[in-house]
């Protein structure tokens, strides 16, 4: 599928269709229940995405829609190191790097610039270790409901926590931003061959092993869970060597616009056609 706004909207129809189907296959089979995984992928992947805004177009916080690249963005983030916090019934998207990827979070901030109507520019923060990190805040508000219901699970201690699940995957857009910013949060690249790595270390083996079977899969793209080490108990995506080319291909306009981020592109090891 291409990433133009006709195969987005063909997209959104097509998954219209099938959650549609899948509730008349519940209520055949008369149960009452429709699973809420379900209902909160339709919300989501309901939401208008378009590949240009235009001026005086309403804000997604106003019922209006999404852009490609604000949509990426923002699940991209949720893929790395970004997170909702959650308020009442008001949620914000927190987006927080190191100093040394200033250009990376202002980069982000541009993106979002729409969603970022009432908050301040990004600025440096110290943690508890003394490092210095830059982040900001969008607007808080209930447009990102749709995003906070399928990242995210309630548990017994009141708390939410951070998930991948097989229906939010196989329902994704093919995005290339969510590829991109993906990579830029959390890629390295390997210096024996050209390939890389995803510390996917907010996810569990299993998680991981949804993302590689059914999203890069989507997209043609090969990959392994493999284990960080036997102590620490966490696991990272390694990208195949075989169709690592084909990845690059799809994020590399995007991400030749940080050049600060462009040494994620490996091309010292490319393999030359020469």
């Amino acid at each position: 599928m291409g990433n133009t706004v006709g195969s987005l909207q063909t997209f959104n129809y097509s998954f219209q269709c099938k959650v549609k189907n899948m509730i008349c296959l519940f209520k055949k089979k008369k149960k009452n229940i429709i699973p809420t995984t379900l209902i909160m992928n339709l919300a989501l992947h309901n939401m208008t995405i378009k590949s240009t805004i235009n001026q005086g177009d309403a804000l997604p916080s106003e019922g209006g829609s999404f852009s490609q690249i604000e949509y990426g963005v923002v699940v991209g983030t949720l893929f790395g190191d970004g997170c909702l916090v959650k308020r009442g019934n008001s949620i914000r998207l927190k987006i927080d790097h190191s100093i040394k990827q200033s250009s990376f979070v202002w980069w982000k901030h541009r993106a979002l610039s729409r969603l970022c109507t009432t908050t301040q520019p990004p600025k440096v923060t110290t943690d508890k270790k003394g490092f210095q990190n830059l982040e900001f805040y969008t607007t808080s508000g209930t447009y990102l409901k749709p995003f906070q219901d399928a990242f995210y699970k309630l548990e017994a201690n009141g708390r939410y926590k951070k998930l991948l699940t097989r229906e939010l995957l196989e329902g994704l857009p093919l995005n290339p931003y969510i590829l991109a910013v993906l990579f830029m949060d959390d890629g390295s690249v390997r210096n024996d061959c050209f390939s890389a790595k995803l510390a996917f270390h907010g996810f569990t083996k299993e998680e991981q092993e949804l993302f590689v079977s059914i999203y890069l899969k989507r997209w043609g793209i090969k990959g392994t869970v493999a284990s960080h080490t036997l102590k620490s108990g966490l696991h990272y995506i390694n990208l195949s060597a075989a169709t690592f080319g084909k990845f690059i291909q799809i994020i590399e306009p995007i991400v030749r616009e940080i050049p600060e981020m462009e040494y994620k592109l490996n091309e010292l090891r490319k393999p030359r056609n020469d």
